[in-house]
């Protein structure tokens, strides 16, 4: 994710921090909701599913998402989290030609 800091003032970068809070605070049920939906998506797929090879693939993959499932779900919250704050706080950059470090 690009750094924003460098493009907008210190007021917007409380707004947008105020904005990723309240996304960090929805984002845990609209995942949770949407796993499920998937979830349920691949079981009503599995029994429609014209032979057995094709039906496990899809209990397979069932089987996969839950047994993942809280870990992707803790690992997309982390980074969500993190890559924002990093887009928008303020972090000193290395310029490619000197090798100096440059703060915003």
């Amino acid at each position: 994710m690009t750094n924003v800091s460098r493009l907008v003032s210190s007021r917007s970068s409380d707004i947008l921090n105020e904005c990723r809070d309240l996304a960090l605070k929805q984002l845990p049920g609209s995942l949770k909701a949407t796993l499920d939906q998937i979830d349920d998506a691949l079981f009503e797929i599995a029994n429609k599913a014209d032979n057995s090879n094709r039906q496990n693939r899809y209990f397979d993959a069932m089987r996969e998402l839950r047994i993942k499932r809280d870990e992707f779900e803790k690992d997309f919250i982390d980074t969500f989290g993190n890559e924002f704050r990093e887009a928008v706080s303020p972090k000193s950059t290395v310029d490619n030609d000197t090798g100096k470090t440059q703060e915003p």
